[in-house]
């Protein structure tokens, strides 16, 4: 019995932990064209591909530096925020 015991509660922890590594993984991810960049506010808008609306993102600073309105982007976001954990340009086909 106690090897039973024992050996629910190890699967309970292994269980428990890989919970918690997979939720760190899930991010949603907007691609489009980057409608405008707004520096004041630290804030960009890019018009969805799937949707074909427009959303509003959260940037720091060091994220704005080199982005170029009209232009596709990914921005990465976690889940249920609008708050961007990266911005970056597509990887180009064929090179």
């Amino acid at each position: 019995m106690k090897k039973v015991t024992t050996l629910i509660v190890s699967l309970f922890v292994v269980f428990s932990f890989t919970t918690l590594a997979f939720a760190g993984l899930a991010m949603n991810i907007t691609r489009g064209p980057l409608v405008s960049i707004d520096p004041v506010n630290n804030q960009i808008v890019v018009t969805d591909d799937k949707t074909g609306t427009n959303k509003t993102f959260s940037v720091t600073a060091a994220m704005l530096q080199g982005l170029q309105k009209g232009r596709v982007v990914l921005v990465t976001v976690n889940p249920g925020t609008n708050v961007a954990k990266a911005v970056r340009y597509p990887a180009r086909k064929g090179y």
